[in-house]
């Protein structure tokens, strides 16, 4: 069950891993109130969090792996890139309830194909995990000293994607529970949804969502105990494996602070 903690300015954040879009408009089941037809489940839980006025403003960022879509050129800017998502979700997800949406690209894991060509994403879960929080911090930060209810709905998508992204969450509870001096500093609340399968054989009128709660410990160790940790840590080419010895160095010397974060580290 959802708490209502809404004592300051709140604004809900929901995340929602997005696989094949080609969702149905259906009812979604949420503490005894219905909401939608939407295409997604995330759309009903910012309606229901907006409508309960536990919140006072909401977000829904779909979570896009970037197989969505077939690789476009290498010389497309990243905001390019996200834009194209945008406009090909847009295309066919229709969204209403009086909440903002946005997408969160992340990167794609494994071979795919289209049009008889195939492609391969040489991506790894901790890459995944790691865009997931580098956004979700960014979205932190931009609310501000406002309070920040974060939600992550784990109804669709590959199920390969979900555990990075809740590892995603989980690191980003924690370093708000750091910055606040082990207490939430902006985050008053996170949980996980998920809703009933929407499956296509077997219709239902409304879909029921369970809310999760999501609960993190956090202290002030760091998990690096050892020189060499620290030494493979803040080295940033570490993070690349499939890359050659020559490529590894040209990354370090781009990244000339990488030797500050060893020293920081150490």
């Amino acid at each position: 069950m959802v708490e209502n903690v809404h004592n300051v300015s709140m604004k809900l954040l929901t995340y929602q891993l997005i696989g094949a879009v080609n969702y149905e408009r259906v009812m979604f089941d949420i503490e005894g109130s219905q909401y939608g037809p939407h295409q997604v489940s995330s759309a009903a839980v910012a309606e229901h969090f907006i409508s309960r006025k536990m919140v006072d403003d909401a977000v829904v960022k779909l979570i896009a792996p970037l197989s969505l879509q077939k690789p476009a050129s290498t010389d497309v800017s990243v905001e390019r890139l996200r834009q194209n998502f945008r406009n090909f979700i847009n295309e066919r997800i229709r969204f209403e309830g009086g909440f903002s949406w946005d997408v969160l690209l992340i990167p794609a894991i494994g071979t795919y194909a289209s049009d008889s060509e195939t492609w391969t994403y040489e991506s790894t879960p901790r890459t995944v995990a790691t865009q997931v929080l580098v956004e979700m911090l960014n979205d932190v930060k931009v609310i501000g000293n406002d309070g920040a209810m974060v939600v992550v709905d784990v109804s669709t998508g590959w199920n390969g994607y979900i555990p990075p992204i809740l590892d995603a969450l989980r690191a980003l509870m924690i370093i708000d529970k750091i910055e606040g001096g082990l207490k939430s500093r902006r985050i008053e609340q996170a949980m996980y949804v998920v809703s009933e399968p929407v499956y296509r054989p077997v219709s239902k009128q409304v879909y029921k969502v369970y809310f999760v709660d999501f609960q993190v410990k956090a202290s002030m160790n760091l998990p690096i105990n050892k020189r060499r940790d620290a030494d493979n840590a803040g080295n940033i080419s570490n993070y690349f494996h499939s890359l050659t010895y020559t490529e590894k160095r040209e990354i370090n010397e781009g990244f000339k602070r990488s030797a500050d974060l060893k020293k920081l580290l150490s």
